[in-house]
């Protein structure tokens, strides 16, 4: 439960304890080393009886740079070993734990076990076995004394101190650890899947085995795709905790679940992660069909930084297996991968070809969600061939489908649609289109995606001879990529080319 932002601990707010730092060490060593000193509050965070230990280290050894005890701290990654009077820094928790009531005073325990950055109540709830509401009186005790910290509204962290100390609290028996663990893993993996059937409605779905009693599974979800964006990385967390702890099933049930949003939202280094993490596990298990899965996940990622020919090897493999269990969706679904490799190598005569082929796994009358996805595969394909007027036919027959679009699909449509209603000339339409797309993806959080609707946009307008409306568009697409740049590098890549357009 690591916070990504230490705000306060003990009612000392930030400021408060640099300055008691200060008072301590002398004000011209923090003016000297302003860094230092925020970096060593940011470490104790702002524990009094913490600062006190570090400044008296500080003020013995005069010689010594802020900079090299902020360094060890740091060093330390939020175990209390770096304190030459680590007792006392237990101690001060150890006082607060003492006067928790004896329920806070277990929960503490059992949620010092969560690997992630931060909590909702129901991962809690989940560990603890208990109903949401009574979960979450107990946080709030625990954050009213200052062993948790509400910094989001309703998610929940701890600082590294208190982690460590709550590591150190003594458990029952190891069954009782490992229930609470597997009972969070239900819940995350239980609800990611969840998540991933109502953005992305064409994947066919495996099958997951029963949650433990008392798991909260967080459905229907008021917005799937941001409920991905707040718990990825706790997601991640309670992967690496699966692989660890021989949670093999979950292990690569999860790299299926986290697959496509991971791709999407340009996470690439989580997604080879995950993916690598998933294959592990199912050699592990001898299971075929599991590894098949991650090996889909892994051609994503090999595509994603242009190894083509190792994407279709990926795909390759996953489809034997799938063809040689009669998995009929997945293989499917295998081949929907594999357009889309072969349209990112340049290589769309046979991308058009795999894409019909596809198509004729799915007649009319068939699964909506499967048919239309991959009418838009078949469309897009013709768009890149040039082939306007049947991609436009095609376009529209998938939308027509309504609801068996997904969201993220149902943007991909649309960006189709406008790529084929420019390539017609039709440039009112395209540009209704576009914008359309990108407001979806926008909404996704998909910047990147949005980015490459607008500039589109810009490029029909810029070779139309409309160039206000294209210089419009381009700063527009600037603007959406710049925000998507902290976490997808498809969006870096777009600001630098439309560079030209920064004020």
């Amino acid at each position: 439960m690591k916070p990504q932002v230490r705000s306060l601990t003990r009612g000392f707010f930030f400021e408060e304890a640099l300055a008691l730092l200060a008072a301590r060490v002398g004000t011209h060593r923090t003016r000297a080393e302003p860094v230092a000193a925020r970096e060593i509050v940011a470490c104790t965070g702002g524990l009094p009886l913490a600062l006190a230990v570090v400044a008296a280290r500080a003020v013995a050894q005069e010689y010594l740079p802020l900079s090299a005890i902020a360094a060890e701290l740091r060093e330390a990654h939020g175990t209390l070993d770096a304190f030459g009077g680590a007792d006392d820094v237990r101690a001060v928790l150890s006082w607060s734990y003492r006067a928790l009531e004896p329920e806070a005073a277990a929960a503490l325990r059992v949620l010092g076990a969560h690997p992630g950055p931060d909590m909702s109540v129901a991962a809690a709830a989940s560990m603890l076995a208990l109903p949401e509401p009574h979960t979450r009186a107990l946080v709030r005790a625990l954050v009213a004394a200052a062993l948790l910290v509400e910094h989001r509204p309703g998610r929940f962290a701890a600082h590294d101190l208190v982690r460590a100390f709550a590591a150190g609290l003594p458990w029952p028996g190891d069954q009782e650890r490992r229930e609470a663990v597997h009972r969070l893993l239900d819940h995350y993996l239980h609800t990611a899947w969840e998540a991933m059937t109502s953005v992305f409605t064409a994947r066919p779905r495996i099958a997951l085995p029963p949650a433990l009693p008392r798991v909260v599974v967080s459905t229907p979800l008021p917005d799937a795709a941001m409920w991905f964006a707040d718990e990825h990385p706790a997601l991640l967390a309670a992967h690496d905790v699966a692989h660890r702890e021989g949670f093999d099933g979950h292990s690569w049930r999860l790299a299926w679940a986290l697959r496509d949003f991971f791709s999407r939202h340009g996470l690439w280094h989580h997604l080879q992660t995950s993916q690598q993490l998933g294959l592990a596990a199912a050699r592990r298990l001898g299971d075929p069909l599991a590894e098949a899965h991650s090996r889909r996940g892994l051609a994503l990622m090999e595509s994603n930084l242009g190894r083509y020919s190792a994407a279709r090897e990926q795909l390759r493999r996953a489809a034997e297996a799938f063809e040689a269990a009669g998995a009929r969706e997945f293989l499917a679904e295998t081949y929907r991968f594999e357009i889309w490799v072969l349209d990112c190598a340049g290589e769309h005569e046979p991308q058009l070809d795999l894409a019909e082929r596809l198509l004729d796994m799915y007649p009319p009358g068939t699964d909506a969600s499967h048919r239309a996805s991959t009418l838009n595969s078949v469309s897009w394909s013709e768009v890149r061939l040039g082939r306007f007027g049947p991609a436009l036919a095609h376009a529209e027959a998938a939308l027509a489908l309504g609801d068996g679009l997904g969201p993220y699909s149902l943007a991909d449509t649309w960006h189709t649609l406008g790529s084929a209603q420019a390539g017609l000339g039709d440039h009112e339409a395209a540009e209704r289109s576009f914008t359309h797309s990108a407001e979806i993806y926008l909404r996704l959080g998909a910047h990147a995606s949005a980015a490459v609707a607008l500039r589109a946009l810009g490029d029909m307008h810029g070779d139309a001879g409309r160039h206000d409306r294209a210089d419009a568009a381009y700063r527009r697409a600037l603007a959406v990529a710049v925000a998507g740049e902290t976490d997808d590098p498809r969006a870096a890549a777009i600001s630098r080319g439309l560079a030209v357009y920064r004020t």
